[in-house]
């Protein structure tokens, strides 16, 4: 991916899509092939696919593993890949049914190896000859994994914070509108959230907004339910947490810490603090936006940083940790890397601030009545748990 006087630069066709022709060609098609109904994360993965995030030509890879990045793959019940083999055609649904994309099969890998294309048609087409005799012969078990191109006929459908979900194309124009990409300035830094942002987040990133730099703040929410209460709560808490950006700075607030911390992060020397300006666009803050990227959020990068973790790698593996969770550490901060460049950002910070609360903290101090003091989190972040806690479904 090239880079210009901006920074990172978005593929030119993002989304990554095929004409309306071929679209309905396709639609009319699919009528006869398997199809595979995606789970929400394989829908987030094919989002990401889609736009462009992996390449202008979307697929699932046979080798998942490039440079460090770990790219999509698609694995199904092995009765579903049942005598599919190269060259077939399977229509990728959304859960509810809806046609997203075409995956033309290149090969069908279950257990680490190839499947036999000719020996699975025939062994689906004795099982569907002897249906009276379910013994006979067995639906196959476990799992497979697909591999081919990907010819896409339209974004996945997201009725639920459409404001909130900009493309890289679409964030970038929202920046440029902003002021917030200029020549000769740095592009705003993400600040990934797979979690909440607390008082020590927001600290974080009041630190930065006094360096002159700008936030994104990147909010994993792939694989989730847009009728889930828990999901529509964290996107209440996250604008709550934002607001409390523009509020004057609490006594309590780590502040100083935070912009140590920054300049750790940033190589800057930290600024006096510019005045508050006021909000831009949508309501949201001056100096950060919230965006909704269709990435699954991980529970490690929303777990409480251990000291002595750098504020541009905090998810990086403790003494003592195997060396799979190192492995899947370096991947989790390699992806993120690689996505915040693909939306246009500059810098990126993964995980929570250090001295930000966790789950079971906060959970503590609702069941025993107790109000979350602001040095943990921000009030509107501590009304929206109150609220949720009050009507009692939060810690179920």
């Amino acid at each position: 991916m090239s880079r210009d006087r901006y920074g990172p630069k978005v593929p030119v066709r993002c989304p990554v899509l095929v004409d309306e022709d071929r679209a309905a060609e396709l639609a009319a098609a699919s009528a006869g092939w398997p199809s595979a109904r995606l789970t929400r994360a394989q829908l987030a993965d094919l989002e990401l696919l889609l736009l462009g995030a992996f390449g202008p030509a979307p697929g699932y890879p046979e080798d998942t593993l490039r440079d460090g990045l770990r790219l999509p793959s698609l694995v199904v019940p092995a009765r579903d890949a049942a005598g599919l083999g190269p060259g077939d055609a399977v229509a990728l649904r959304e859960p509810e049914g809806e046609l997203v994309a075409a995956l033309r099969v290149a090969a069908v890998r279950r257990r680490g190896g190839p499947v036999d294309a000719d020996k699975e048609r025939t062994a689906a087409l004795a099982r569907t000859a002897s249906r009276v005799e379910p013994d006979r012969q067995p639906e196959p078990t476990g799992r497979a994994r697909l591999v081919g191109t990907v010819a896409g006929l339209r974004l996945p459908s997201h009725p639920d914070y459409p404001e909130l979900r900009l493309s890289p194309v679409e964030l970038r124009a929202a920046l440029t509108e902003r002021g917030w990409l200029r020549p000769g300035r740095s592009a705003p830094w993400a600040v990934w959230a797979d979690g909440l942002l607390h008082t020590a987040d927001i600290a974080r990133i009041r630190a930065l907004t006094r360096q002159g730099k700008y936030c994104v703040v990147l909010a994993p929410v792939g694989g989730t339910d847009p009728g889930d209460r828990r999901y529509r709560l964290r996107v209440r808490a996250l604008l709550a947490a934002l607001d409390a950006l523009d509020e004057p700075v609490r006594p309590t607030e780590a502040t100083l810490a935070a912009a140590a911390l920054a300049a750790e992060a940033t190589g800057a020397a930290v600024q006096p603090p510019a005045p508050t300006q006021p909000r831009v666009g949508s309501g949201q803050p001056a100096h950060a936006l919230l965006v909704l990227v269709p990435v699954v959020p991980s529970p490690e990068l929303a777990a409480p940083r251990e000291p002595g973790l750098s504020a541009t790698s905090p998810h990086g593996a403790a003494a003592g940790d195997d060396s799979g969770s190192a492995d899947r550490a370096a991947e989790l901060g390699a992806l993120r890397a690689h996505l915040a460049e693909f939306y246009g950002l500059g810098g990126s910070l993964t995980g929570p601030a250090l001295g930000a609360p966790g789950r079971g903290e906060l959970a503590a101090l609702l069941a025993a009545g107790r109000p979350i003091p602001a040095e943990l989190t921000p009030p509107g972040v501590a009304a929206e748990l109150d609220r949720a806690h009050a009507e009692g479904w939060l810690l179920g």
